[in-house]
C-alpha cells in the first residue's frame, strides 16, 4: 500500500527531493481534477493542494525550532517558514 501513495505522490504530484528543494510539478490525469495530502519534509508538516490549475502549499506553524525549507514550483523557487503558505498559478 505504501508503494502505492509514494508513485500517486511522485507521479502525479511530481513531488521530488534534490539538493535541499522541494519540486512540486504535478502531472495529475484528466480524471482526477484536485489531489491533497500532506508530507513531512525536513522536519515540516506540508500540506498540498494540487488542481490542473495551481499548487497550494502551506506549512504548519510552528514554536520556532524548525529551519526554513526551499520549494520550487513552476520553475520558481521559494523560501518557506513555518506558518507561510504559497499559491501559484500552473501555466
Amino acid at each position: 500500500m505504501a508503494g502505492t501513495v509514494d508513485l500517486i505522490q511522485r507521479c502525479y504530484g511530481g513531488i521530488e527531493t534534490r539538493d535541499d528543494v522541494l519540486y512540486v510539478n504535478p502531472c495529475l490525469p484528466d480524471e482526477v481534477h484536485t489531489m491533497s495530502f500532506s508530507l513531512n519534509y525536513r522536519r515540516q508538516y506540508v500540506q498540498l493542494e494540487l488542481s490542473h490549475d495551481s499548487v497550494r502549499l502551506r506549512l504548519a506553524p510552528d514554536s520556532g525550532e524548525h529551519q526554513p525549507i526551499t520549494v520550487e514550483v513552476g520553475g520558481e523557487r521559494e523560501e518557506l517558514r513555518p506558518g507561510d503558505s504559497l499559491e501559484r498559478a500552473l501555466r
